[in-house]
């Protein structure tokens, strides 16, 4: 049966004729609660039970489980009620801004849920996107409360006026960290928590309005200055429809999300959760061994995170050819795939098949393609006209604009492209979000207002095909003006990346005295930065012959060799070329023509 999350509901599930932003809907933990109710005894979610030593935590990993915990789905319920009923005692209450800093596991969907019936404004903010961007973000959402690990408090007790707005503080104990020392007054989150024998509260769930924020997700700052995106309870519900409309999750799935938040919405489907044994903050760093043993042993049928996590699974799995039969859907975000880790998969997934769903913080998704359709339309060949992310989602608006960098005001000022012309990719539906927190100038450079409506400037390049497909070409920040022409990342990387020695390359912006001019950074599989003049020689013929098999990648003279590039703190894919070529046009380090 199709998930009903209409937005015309009333808290007792009748129909009423309100319209617009007056109208009460569900939120995620109704969704949740629902599921609850109709298998309670079905497992929603599994952890396993590990010690996090210092050595694990420097590698980005748990240590191996020895055994696994349980919650049920009415067990589920009944945590979260009697949570967020103590939660409310003790002052969290509706639009609250609360910043949540805590690990996943088996108190992550209990705390969370609890939070969404509560209502409070859920804060969530990478903590690798460096000190002073995180820092920043916290004193610009000025949280009300605060529900984080030890080592939180520590920064709070360092950087006071960074959190002084926080009124209400509850701790995650870590006896491991030196900042169990500095939690003050916070409450232990354990003391909250129903404990065995202690009777259960109960807590009826908040039915908010539609339009009703219900978290503040900052952006991970890979292509700027990490930004504070509004989410609405009925963004939230849009996005758990289309998981199901387009991708089939229900009860019968069993899913190993590697981004922890997208488990509410599997929770909100039915399914049951595993909590993968990775690092969320260091996806890179995740243990292959770990998640394919652990996907064979649950039986795990959707998946889904970074290409830097499914890449060390691929090569993994195909050194020691290995196989994941249970696996229908694997879905890979966060940056543009590359054909070879399609083709990879098709090998080690006999019953299902990749997806590459498009889009970014403020939207999402936009478009999604699989990887079986990537292989059969033998887009490999037509790489160097950009990366194919597939067909809009349903009841989403894509359409492709005159590249601007100034604000867009209405739509009055948009000058639509015709198909197969590259220029901005624009979106507008029910899960664009329409403001950033306190971002003013941000909303005018990425909002453009249609009446009731908002359209999103994605900050990509790209062009529709004749069948409405569409084609990403590179950030727009990321694009080259050079001698009177356009030239965009992915086209100018599409056809150097075809070289065996080559891991992945990035067009940067390379500063001389003549002017700005483009050129390309390489990273090689095997991490040399450095040749001898023989295989130098030859190298660089053997770029200088790939560049002529394209317009765009004809113009590249300069070329760099880096040992490992550097990439956004969320995902650990995104390249961050601005800042890679800054560097390089300071150093002049791997220079090789």
């Amino acid at each position: 049966m199709a998930l009903d999350v209409s937005e015309n509901l009333t808290p007792h599930g009748m129909k009423n004729d309100l319209k617009g932003s007056d109208v009460r809907t569900l939120n995620i933990a109704s969704l949740i609660d629902a599921q609850c109710l109709d298998h309670p005894a079905s497992i929603a979610v599994s952890a396993g039970i590990s010690s996090r030593s210092r050595s694990a935590r420097r590698e980005g990993t748990l240590a191996p489980s020895k055994s696994w915990q349980h919650l049920s789905y009415g067990e589920l319920k009944i945590k979260s009620d009697h949570l967020a009923a103590r939660l409310s005692d003790l002052g969290f209450q509706r639009g609250m801004r609360t910043l949540l800093f805590v690990r996943p596991g088996l108190d992550f969907p209990v705390l969370v849920t609890a939070l969404f019936k509560i209502g409070v404004t859920l804060v969530l903010i990478d903590p690798g996107m460096g000190r002073k961007n995180l820092l920043k973000a916290i004193s610009e959402v000025k949280p009300e409360a605060m529900i984080a690990v030890s080592e939180v408090f520590l920064a709070s007790f360092l950087f006071r006026r960074r959190f002084s707005t926080v009124k209400l503080a509850v701790v995650v104990k870590d006896r491991w960290s030196l900042g169990s020392m500095f939690t003050g007054s916070a409450r232990d989150l354990k003391t909250l928590l129903l404990s065995p024998g202690e009777k259960a509260l109960g807590f009826e769930s908040l039915h908010p309005l539609r339009d009703e924020t219900c978290a503040i997700l900052f952006t991970s700052g890979g292509t700027g200055i990490p930004k504070g995106v509004m989410y609405t309870h009925g963004i939230f519900l849009r996005q758990v429809e289309l998981i199901q409309q387009m991708y089939g999750v229900g009860k019968q799935d069993v899913d190993l999300p590697c981004f922890p938040l997208f488990a509410l919405f599997s929770l909100a489907l039915g399914a049951r959760v595993i909590v993968p044994e990775l690092d969320p903050t260091r996806p890179a760093a995740a243990d292959p061994q770990k998640l394919i043993q652990t996907i064979n042993d649950f039986r795990v049928t959707f998946a889904g995170g970074s290409p830097a996590i499914w890449s060390n699974v691929a090569r993994y799995a195909l050194s020691k050819s290995l196989t994941l039969p249970s696996l229908r859907s694997l879905m890979m975000f966060g940056a543009p795939v590359r054909y070879h880790l399609h083709d990879q998969f098709s090998k080690i997934l006999p019953n299902g098949t990749t997806y590459t769903p498009y889009g970014a913080t403020e939207c999402l998704p936009v478009a999604s393609i699989s990887g079986r359709e990537i292989i059969e339309e033998h887009f490999k060949d037509r790489a160097s006209e950009g990366t194919c992310v597939g067909k809009p989602v349903p009841g989403l608006e894509v359409k492709v604009i005159r590249a601007s960098s100034k604000p867009l005001t209405n739509k009055d000022d948009l000058e639509f492209l015709p198909v197969g012309e590259i220029g901005e990719i624009i979106c507008k539906g029910p899960q664009v979000t329409s403001s950033y927190y306190e971002r003013p100038e941000a909303n005018a450079k990425a909002k453009i207002k249609e009446g009731s409506q908002v359209w999103h400037r994605m900050g990509d390049m790209g062009w529709l095909d004749v069948d409405g497909r569409l084609w990403f070409c590179g950030r727009q920040t990321h694009s080259f003006s050079y001698k009177g022409n356009m030239f965009y990342s992915v086209l100018v990387e599409a056809p150097f990346n075809r070289h065996p020695e080559i891991f992945r390359t990035a067009l940067i912006s390379l500063e001389t005295q003549q002017g700005v001019r483009p050129a390309l950074a390489i990273e090689r599989h095997d991490q040399k930065v450095s040749l001898n003049n023989s295989k130098r020689q030859d190298f660089l013929a053997e770029l200088h012959a790939l560049g002529q098999t394209s317009t765009e990648a004809s113009v590249i003279e300069d070329f760099f060799l880096v040992k490992s590039f550097p990439v956004d703190v969320r995902h650990n894919i995104k390249i961050d070329r601005t800042g890679l070529g800054k560097e390089l046009s300071r150093t002049r380090k791997g220079y090789i023509h």
